[in-house]
This record gives C-alpha cells, structure tokens and sequence, in this order.
C-alpha cells in the first residue's frame, strides 16, 4: 500500500534493495505471524500488517 505512492523509479530502487536484503535476510512473506514484534515495538507499529503490504508488492 505504502509503495504505491513511489515513483516508478523509486519503486525500482526499493525492489533492488529489497532483493539485496533478502539474500542475507529472511523475506517479508516469511513471517509467521506470532505477533511476537509487535509486542516489543516500541512505537506499536503493526509490524504483520506492513510486512504483508511488502511481501505483495516487493515478491
């Protein structure tokens, strides 16, 4: 949801990033959901829903 306001180019650099990232790091589709995060955010972010907004536009 978050991406879609990027510019095609910005969306580019942010798919290349994200790729990059991945090969060290586990991907946003790979969250299991157990809330776990959200727990210890402390900003209270809903980590599981942003996770699922990047894994459906970035994989």
């Amino acid at each position: 949801m978050f991406l879609k306001s990027f510019s095609q180019t910005q969306g580019m650099v942010a798919s290349v990033y994200y790729n990059n990232l991945t090969k060290t790091h586990g991907k946003a589709s790979e969250c299991i959901q157990c809330g776990k995060c959200e727990k210890h955010c402390p900003q209270h972010l809903p980590i599981r829903k942003y996770l699922k907004d990047v894994a459906g536009a970035l994989e």
